[in-house]
């Protein structure tokens, strides 16, 4: 809530307009195959410290599995699905790694690397569905705790803090 306008609606243009502004391209040349969108884990789940983030992500992957439906309802052969992994290694993780806010992205062990992330993206295309998400653990904590968002919150606060240790 304290991100200036612009910074907002550049990334509500890149993280959701672009994908779907960049799905009516790809629909429009296909006649078959696969789509597949990069939500991210906080698609799923409250991102404190990221709202506007998680928020265009949420769009991700509700277009994604809007899309589907469309596509299906018209008989069209193509797929698509929604990718969510936790945290990249990358630029955007290296420009918040000091910032307390983002301290929930630096939870994990290790961050993900590109090639888990693509290699994720072409198991999908040899086996598609709907949604993946990337670590399969923390998808399972991710996906017992998402129907209680009372337990949520103070939960990813806990996460966040182990996050903001290990950006020390």
């Amino acid at each position: 809530w304290q991100i200036p306008d612009d910074t907002v609606r550049r990334m509500i243009e890149v993280n959701l307009l672009g994908v779907i502004w960049g799905c009516h391209a790809a629909v429009a040349a296909m006649q078959t195959g696969h789509i597949i969108n990069i939500a991210s884990m906080s698609s799923l789940v409250p991102a404190p410290g990221m709202a506007v983030y998680g928020a265009s992500k949420h769009g991700v992957l509700g277009y994604s599995h809007s899309l589907e439906g469309e596509l299906r309802r018209a008989g069209r052969g193509i797929h698509v699905s929604a990718l969510c992994p936790d945290a990249i290694e990358g630029d955007m993780t290296k420009a918040v790694a000091h910032d307390a806010a983002a301290g929930i992205l630096f939870s994990s062990a290790e961050l993900l690397s590109l090639d888990a992330v693509a290699d994720a993206a072409v198991e999908l295309v040899d086996r598609p569905r709907l949604l993946r998400t990337l670590p399969a653990y923390r998808a399972a904590l991710i996906h017992l705790l998402r129907p209680f968002p009372s337990v949520v919150l103070p939960a990813l606060e806990r996460i966040a803090q182990l996050g903001r240790r290990r950006q020390r």
